[in-house]
């Protein structure tokens, strides 16, 4: 549970980094249950904890609010306190749902894997195209195509031409938790009082939580599609017309 609010807390630091450091550690096998049931609660206490910087870190300048996240958009008006219940809500509704339906999924994944499987760089390519064209003006698309194109590129010189043994590491710490750490050093997030209000919930964030609950079923079969692809998806898909409804759905998606 702490290295979980440790991850979910600290920009940069993910749940796979901390798992990565454990399996280098001389573990007796007879007690590889205990090291396995340490790691999946460190994973739950994270998926909750992370929406806390989420909501205070990195938010953007008041003037761009059209380009923000949900959750940033509600932290500038000061309900960053809402966002974070519904977000939470979310992932404790999501989570209660997933291990419910995990005996059925479990049955799903083991008849369906091989075909699934063959479908897996068909459904990358689809989600890089659809994120690429989801831009609304031409300049955005050629912004995400470029991100794209330069992301892999990075990726497959550094796992092609790295000499260190687990080169995913520092290159994910680096993207995620260097870039964020710095954007706000140089630009302080310009954070209001927040309002003190209780969240009540209703059908809508149920609803949010259970399509997240089968958005996130998806991203444990495809690898490469993240949370914040299947939240496109979903959306897509099933819109959801609450911000709220919203942060409790990709909160779902995480648990």
């Amino acid at each position: 549970c702490m290295a979980g609010m440790a991850s979910g807390l600290i920009p940069g630091l993910h749940p796979n980094t901390l798992s990565w450091a454990v399996l280098l550690l001389p573990i007796p096998r007879e007690h590889a249950f205990h090291i396995a049931l340490g790691l999946a609660c460190m994973n739950v206490v994270h998926a909750c904890v992370e929406a806390i910087p989420a909501m205070l870190v990195g938010v953007p300048n008041p003037d761009t609010a059209m380009a923000m996240l949900p959750g940033h958009r509600m932290t500038i008006k000061g309900n960053g306190m809402h966002a974070l219940a519904c977000t939470i809500i979310g992932t404790t509704v999501g989570g209660l749902a997933g291990l419910a339906l995990f005996p059925l999924y479990g049955l799903f994944a083991e008849k369906t894997w091989e075909w699934v499987k063959q479908l897996i760089p068909f459904v990358l390519a689809f989600t890089l195209a659809a994120l690429v064209l989801e831009g609304k003006k031409w300049k955005g698309k050629v912004h995400a195509l470029t991100t794209v194109l330069a992301s892999g590129a990075l990726g497959f010189f550094v796992l092609r031409y790295s000499h260190v043994q687990e080169p995913l590491l520092p290159l994910i710490s680096g993207l995620f938790g260097a870039s964020t750490l710095a954007l706000n050093l140089h630009n302080p997030s310009p954070i209001p009082e927040q309002k003190p209000e209780r969240t009540t919930i209703n059908a809508g964030l149920i609803a949010g939580a259970l399509k997240g609950c089968a958005g996130g079923a998806f991203v444990s079969l495809v690898p490469a599609v993240s949370a914040s692809e299947a939240a496109l998806w979903v959306q897509k898909l099933s819109p959801s017309k609450q911000a709220g409804d919203y942060l409790a759905l990709t909160g779902s998606i995480k648990a």
